[in-house]
């Protein structure tokens, strides 16, 4: 490899990294305002707690309708595709 193609691969994998380093720079100071921003809401925390009950109200609601179904309605269901 030449002198002139060594500086060629040297002076891109400089740009290369000065370009990756702008980029990480730059998401890492937009996430850092997000979380800011989020810590500013009062309450927030609220969120998380109403979330984490629907999910598990739902989940709980699938449960108990999958039990509390006769087997004749789940056998009725079953068959639906089978008909013409």
């Amino acid at each position: 490899m030449s002198n002139l193609d060594t500086q060629k691969l040297r002076h891109s994998k400089t740009q290369a990294l000065k370009h990756s380093d702008t980029h990480t720079l730059k998401y890492s100071n937009t996430h850092f305002m997000y979380k800011y921003l989020l810590e500013s809401v009062e309450g927030i925390q609220w969120f998380a707690i109403v979330t984490l009950l629907l999910f598990f109200g739902t989940f709980c609601l699938a449960i108990i309708r999958t039990v509390l179904t006769k087997k004749k309605q789940i056998q009725y269901m079953a068959n639906l595709p089978l008909e013409d």
